[in-house]
C-alpha cells in the first residue's frame, strides 16, 4: 500500500500553473489503471507494492560514452536509505506513461519495477 499520495507533484504543479487542468485531468483518469496493476501484483505476489508517485517532468538523459545519443526515462526504481540504516525503493512513473500508456502497458512497466 503507497505511504503517501502519489500525485503530490502533480497536485503541486497544477497549484504552481506548472501543468494545465487538462493534463491533470488526463493523469487523475488513468491512475485508475496505475492502481489496479498495483493491487493485481499485490493479489498474485501476497506482498506489498512499493511506494510510488507520478512525477511531472519527462526526464531526458544522455550518456558520454555513446555520442549524441538521448534515452527517455518513462519510469525508474529510486533506493534511498532510511533513517534506520535500511534501504527503500520507490518508483517513479512519468506523467506521460500515465497520461496515454494503454492499461497492458502500464501493468507491464509495474510488474517490471517490482521485480527489480
Amino acid at each position: 500500500m503507497n505511504e503517501f499520495d502519489p500525485l503530490v507533484l502533480v497536485k503541486q504543479y497544477l497549484l504552481d500553473k506548472k501543468i494545465d487542468e487538462r493534463t491533470y485531468e488526463l493523469i487523475i483518469d488513468k491512475m485508475s489503471a496505475v492502481e489496479d496493476g498495483t493491487k493485481r501484483i499485490e493479489r498474485k505476489t501476497l506482498i506489498d507494492y512499493p511506494n510510488y508517485f507520478i512525477e511531472p517532468n519527462l526526464l531526458v538523459a544522455t550518456s558520454d560514452i555513446e555520442y549524441q545519443q538521448y534515452s527517455i526515462l518513462y519510469a525508474r526504481t529510486i533506493p534511498f536509505c532510511t533513517t534506520e540504516n535500511r534501504i527503500k525503493i520507490v518508483i517513479q512513473l512519468s506523467a506521460p506513461l500515465v497520461m496515454y500508456g494503454l492499461k497492458g502497458t502500464l501493468h507491464a512497466v509495474l510488474l517490471n519495477f517490482y521485480t527489480i
